[in-house]
């Protein structure tokens, strides 16, 4: 029965561990110390002489006493390595066969705890409560005696002569798995409720040998646990008053000194409107940091990153957070970070979140603050918010004269103080297009093509991105040949956006007829310029059981999967659509069968 438990325990913390081995020797902001433990408890043995075989049936007349204590080191959040000592007494009867025992014995052993909450939770330095799995293996010295329990006449002893007490002299290896909680009091101070389970590979703990039985003993037990650390502290640099900006207030996130030994402040518009571009500034204090750092800043739901290049380190943007990584932070003790974001439809008091881990410390520290974005009009370019196919060849009849004034380009790249050469640009990217550079703030940045449309450059943009990889690229617009800060600023110019020899008759379904009635949603999975594609060849290459409906308009034949009544529908179907390898695939809205390009726009 004993075997089978354990065997049962044995397996269970194995598939854990498996199963989270992720989290094993992950970072975290628990401190990682030495302890020591101090424990009581009682001690039972089973073996050949015995009346019970459970815990509490052995409570009566076959428990003892024992004591040990402990010295571990925790290496990880989940796992724990100590050096243990035992000492524990047993005594047992077997009253059909009128026999007694009494053995003691001194148990050296080495071992590891597998903290379970940990392993299958988040690690929390809030938590009170933590179950742990302990094995490892171990040494035992013994000794026993076996008597009559009639006459006290004895039949055997191991260990003893003449001398009473008897010496330690026998030895056997222990096998040792059990379960334990942890109580934590505080940071330094635990109680520790444990039961563990020890196999020998001897018979004679009891002082009688039979068959091929193996002797086992229980030690459950009450401990107390102190953790200390040696490492040393840091000496820590004074943070430089940084200069005061009247008109760019600066909140620092509250915490406490002790526990951050970084601090970061942000430098954020004091007044800012939806639909603007937006400079977000932080600054960190390192003190006397080095190594490897990473930052991320979690930016709210609709502030769109214009320069993903940050000078100084690598960035990654994505889902609204920004990643910065260091593999050596710079010897300057303060790091300033500065990028350009274009607010969308969003607005209110806005969380911004930055999260800093420093190597160092194998610590991540957080840091929040809060930007008030007040909302505005939509910025009113030539085409309206609800403007359709039809609409814009009503307008597009009296602009034809003042399209020349305004170009729309490509950005594929941005570099602050720093010149790229082109050629490695086109290297890297492998462009075939010219590259162009323009320089401005202390700002480099690299743009491809030049369109007098905003459709050309949006169908170009998309080839930008999925067939060079570029995943952030963007429209930009230059008036005059200077660049403007963000397409809101065309809501003053009077410009083509659309040719009017680009229109043709609206979009026709030419594979199914569609409900077209009200606002429907399409995923767009292809698109050729004066040319069409053979829709079962689409079928083939992506294996799409999905009906392809062709549309033709504005020189253009796209090719659509889905019909749905809601954007989430839609965008399932986009997500399959790109596991089968369609990358670009988007979703596109109809308002009573006519494509709306207002969804189209980046700004």
């Amino acid at each position: 029965m004993l075997s089978d438990i354990s065997k049962t325990i044995i397996a269970l913390v194995i598939t854990l561990i498996l199963l989270n081995s992720k989290n094993i020797t992950a970072q975290s902001g628990m401190d990682y110390k030495w302890y020591a433990n101090a424990n009581l408890g009682i001690s039972q043995l089973y073996s050949d002489i015995q009346d019970n075989n459970n815990h509490i049936t052995k409570l009566k007349s076959e428990t003892s006493f024992g004591y040990g204590a402990r010295l571990g080191r925790y290496i990880s959040p989940v796992f724990a390595v100590h050096f243990q000592g035992l000492h524990a007494n047993f005594k047992g009867q077997k009253s059909e066969s009128d026999l007694k025992f009494e053995s003691s014995l001194i148990e050296t052993q080495l071992g590891t705890t597998v903290n379970l909450s940990n392993l299958i939770f988040k690690t929390s330095k809030k938590r009170k409560f933590f179950v742990y799995a302990t094995t490892g293996i171990g040494l035992i010295f013994y000794k026993s005696k076996e008597w009559n329990e009639s006459t006290g006449k004895q039949i055997s002893q191991l260990g003893y002569t003449s001398k009473e007490n008897g010496e330690y002299n026998n030895t056997a290896f222990i096998f040792p798995i059990g379960l334990g909680l942890d109580f934590k009091v505080n940071d330094r101070w635990f109680i520790n409720l444990e039961s563990v389970l020890r196999f020998t590979n001897v018979d004679k703990i009891d002082a009688k040998e039979s068959g091929n039985h193996r002797d086992a003993y229980y030690y459950t037990s009450v401990g107390v646990s102190y953790n200390f650390d040696f490492k040393r502290k840091k000496k820590r640099k004074i943070m430089p008053q940084l200069p005061v900006i009247a008109e760019t207030p600066e909140p620092v996130a509250k915490v406490p000194e002790e526990e951050y030994p970084v601090s970061l402040t942000y430098h954020l518009p004091e007044k800012a409107k939806t639909f603007d571009t937006l400079t977000v500034r932080s600054t960190i204090n390192i003190s006397s940091f080095t190594g490897r750092a990473e930052l991320t800043q979690i930016l709210p739901v609709g502030f769109e990153l214009l320069d993903t290049i940050i000078g100084g380190t690598r960035a990654d943007y994505r889902n609204y957070t920004l990643n910065m990584f260091w593999n050596r932070l710079p010897e300057d003790s303060i790091i300033e970070i500065s990028y350009k974001v274009q607010v969308d439809k969003i607005y209110g008091l806005l969380p911004i979140v930055s999260l800093f881990y420093l190597e160092e410390t194998g610590k991540e520290y957080k840091y929040t603050t809060n930007i008030t974005v007040e909302k505005a009009s939509p910025p009113q370019i030539k085409i309206a918010a609800s403007a359709t196919e039809d609409e814009i060849t009503k307008n597009n009849t009296a602009t034809e004269g003042t399209s020349q004034n305004v170009q729309f380009k490509i950005q594929i790249r941005a570099e602050n103080k720093t010149r790229i050469p082109l050629q490695r640009l086109a290297n890297k990217y492998h462009i075939r297009e010219q590259i162009t550079e323009d320089h401005y703030d202390e700002w480099y940045r690299y743009s491809v093509g030049s369109f007098n449309t905003y459709l050309d450059a949006m169908e170009y943009r998309d080839k930008v991105r999925n067939e060079y990889n570029i995943r952030d690229a963007f429209i930009v617009a230059y008036q005059n040949g200077t660049r403007l800060d963000s397409l809101s600023e065309l809501k003053n110019v009077v410009t083509v956006i659309y040719k009017e020899d680009d229109l043709t008759e609206p979009a026709k379904a030419t594979e199914q007829e569609l409900d077209n009635s009200g606002r429907k949603y399409r995923v767009q999975i292809y698109g050729v310029k004066n040319d069409r594609v053979d829709v079962s060849a689409l079928k083939r290459a992506y294996n799409i059981d999905e009906v392809i409906t062709e549309e033709k308009s504005y020189q253009w034949a796209r090719y659509t999967v889905g019909n749905f009544n809601t954007f989430e529908e839609a965008n399932r179907l986009r997500k399959k659509m790109a596991a089968k390898g369609i990358k670009g695939a988007f979703v596109v809205t109809y308002s009573d069968g006519k494509r709306i390009l207002i969804d189209e726009l980046d700004y």
